[in-house]
């Protein structure tokens, strides 16, 4: 899938005019993550989203030995998300279940774009406070 059809398809880009498209395009990484590789830990800072190209990824907190898997997430799907929003470390870790081509946003680039479109903003602050309440985050 192109990047450009892969915004388009998430529900919080899905609004955006082409160009805006293209201001997000030049700002995305591709990476490409091995089945088993850490993407991130819980706990590190959260300066960078992600929107699955391809592959899955378990979303899980360590409890003491073990793990708790929270959700796992597949193309088309997002997430690092809620670190930027609430600018706190990371709450959970992320790994990569199969050989992953994930796109990244660095948090700066994501913030510019969310000055000029602010309802993307109410759609990402929406999705914040579903996943905190379905990871029991939020009260």
């Amino acid at each position: 899938m192109l990047v450009l059809q892969l915004l388009k398809s998430i529900p919080f880009f899905d609004s955006l005019s082409e160009d805006d498209h293209l201001d997000i395009i030049e700002n995305i990484r591709l990476n490409y993550f091995p089945e088993g590789h850490i993407i991130f830990k819980e706990g590190d800072p959260g300066d960078i989203m992600y929107i699955i190209r391809s592959g899955k990824v378990k979303i899980f907190q360590s409890q003491g030995d073990h793990e708790r898997t929270i959700t796992v997430l597949s193309a088309n799907e997002f997430f690092g998300e809620m670190s930027l929003i609430s600018d706190k470390p990371r709450n959970a870790g992320v790994k990569a279940l199969e050989e992953c081509e994930v796109f990244s946003i660095h948090g700066k680039d994501l913030y510019e774009l969310l000055q000029k479109k602010p309802e993307i903003a109410e759609k990402i602050s929406d999705t914040f406070v579903r996943r905190s309440k379905e990871n029991d985050i939020i009260e």
